[in-house]
């Protein structure tokens, strides 16, 4: 009886492991092909650019603005948000974002 519900909660184990990579890899592969894709468009038009802020959980400065996605850095820009959000800022931390 045992072994039974250890090989159950080892397989169950499993298979939460299994889902939770593979939506990170289908969210890392659309992020990579909208990529290529942007890279490839020959059109010679440019991308807008705009400006979101970085959280700062430990400041004194909240307010409502667009704020950056979490993963953005140097070689990820992700598109700019749509809605605004009561957080801590940093006027001097700011990112990149796409219009």
């Amino acid at each position: 009886m045992k072994k039974n519900i250890l090989a159950t909660t080892i397989a169950l184990a499993a298979l939460v492991g299994y889902i939770t990579y593979e939506t990170q890899s289908n969210t890392q592969i659309e992020v990579f092909s909208a990529n290529v894709e942007a890279l490839a468009d020959d059109t010679g038009e440019a991308t807008e650019v705009g400006t979101c802020y970085i959280e700062q959980p430990f400041t004194s400065c909240t307010d409502w603005l667009l704020f950056c996605d979490k993963d953005t850095d140097n070689n990820h820009i992700y598109p700019c948000p749509k809605d605004k959000n009561y957080r801590g800022y940093s006027s001097m931390c700011t990112d990149r974002c796409t219009k």
